[in-house]
């Protein structure tokens, strides 16, 4: 059977000491690293730096346990073991004093982490921010078994998140592939359509455009004033992503210059290596929508092509490999200008056979996005949480 544990409330098995208020006045370029909450939760997030007098019971070093108590609930709230070594605490954050002879620092910070839940439930605030108070964290009851069955516990996690984060790591990259599975599986519809017919034209993007334009360089905003603006930022996967919508306040004769139709596409110009050239095409939104000068509206001649076909070929192997060719490097940032897109070369079947193609590529599409659910990282997001409450709560027996 499972053995008893003693279980013992937070504020009798430590002391906690939160951290230094820190202004953004304070911040400097060199010294010690400032310890904030996006730095515990995700390790790439660069570090503010101070460089005055701190006071001792604000310093940190590898080892010493932490422990968020405000933020966001599901992201911010958490305990850690440090080990980037030598820097200062920002508040919000607890510095924690474990009594070791009665716990190891590796298990407070896991059982914590394992009531989580109840962290949050007894926590105040709005919505999206919420801390707990010193007094109802000190009132949280943890186990409290011999250091020896600690021990053992702190392997078996320690053996378990490892499996969990190898797991994320798989899955990661398998994204990162399924995201370029429509643009190479379309390239070879084409590839495989002009080794069967023989006979495709293969013609400069100039043949078939109407017009190219760069969008306006007005400021936009993010009080809904104006008309919806898409920006760079908007094309995602050769698709309109309006998670991040920006408006904009333009004179009737600019919306008019700037206002996109149905089968206007977009061309992202300047961006990263990884990211210029891809293009979207607008349709169905609804409305007057502009766009930003950081993208081109591309006019096809629909008599000769269907804008989702030279959309798909844009974002295709035969568009990246273009776009990689012709792309101008400058510091950060890689350029394709309208004089270069429309020297692109790209195959031009009849528009019965174009409809016949991306036809295909929505079928590629949702074979894709059932792939992307299916690694979804939100599935695993849970999986830490669960090792411990497993473990924890009655998963290992004595």
């Amino acid at each position: 059977m499972r053995a008893c544990w003693q279980v013992e409330r937070v504020g009798s098995l430590c002391r906690l000491v939160n951290g230094r208020a820190f202004r953004p006045s304070d911040w400097s370029s060199q010294g010690l690293p400032i310890v904030r909450i996006q730095n515990l939760n995700d390790e790439t997030r660069p570090f503010n730096f101070f460089n005055g007098n701190v006071d001792e019971k604000h310093l940190i070093d590898s080892g010493d346990v932490l422990l968020s108590w405000s933020g966001t609930p599901g992201t911010s709230f958490g305990c850690f073991v440090w080990s980037r070594g030598r820097a200062v605490l920002n508040q919000h954050i607890f510095r924690v004093t474990v009594d070791t002879d009665r716990m190891l620092k590796e298990f407070f910070a896991h059982a914590l982490n394992s009531r989580l839940d109840e962290m949050i439930s007894l926590s105040h605030g709005g919505v999206g921010l919420r801390h707990i108070t010193k007094k109802k964290l000190e009132r949280i009851g943890l186990p409290v078994p011999p250091l020896t069955v600690q021990r053992t516990i702190v392997d078996v996690i320690g053996e378990c998140l490892e499996r969990v984060e190898e797991i994320r790591k798989l899955r990661s990259e398998s994204l990162r592939q399924a995201s370029s599975l429509e643009g190479a599986v379309f390239a070879d519809f084409v590839s495989g359509h002009v080794r069967r017919t023989k006979n495709t034209p293969v013609v400069p993007l100039a043949r078939i455009l109407l017009r190219t334009q760069y969008g306006t360089s007005s400021r936009a905003n993010t009080s809904r004033e104006g008309v919806p603006i898409l920006r760079m930022g908007n094309i995602r996967d050769g698709h309109l992503d309006l998670a991040d919508l920006k408006h904009i306040r333009l004179p009737v004769r600019e919306i008019k210059k700037y206002i996109l139709s149905d089968g206007d596409i977009l061309f992202n110009r300047t961006n990263s290596l990884a990211l210029v050239g891809k293009a979207a095409t607008f349709t169905g939104l609804g409305g007057d929508w502009v766009f930003a000068s950081y993208l081109i509206r591309l006019e096809v001649d629909r008599s000769r092509a269907l804008p989702e076909y030279v959309t798909a070929v844009i974002n295709s192997r035969i568009g990246r490999r273009f776009v990689h060719r012709s792309a101008r490097r400058a510091i950060g940032m890689v350029n394709v200008n309208a004089r270069q897109i429309r020297r692109m070369e790209l195959p031009l079947p009849s528009v019965a056979e174009q409809q016949s193609l991306v036809e295909r590529l929505r079928e590629a599409k949702t074979a894709s996005d059932r792939i992307r659910s299916d690694l979804s990282m939100e599935s695993i997001k849970g999986l830490p949480g669960s090792v411990l409450e497993r473990v924890l709560g009655g998963g290992l027996h004595a």
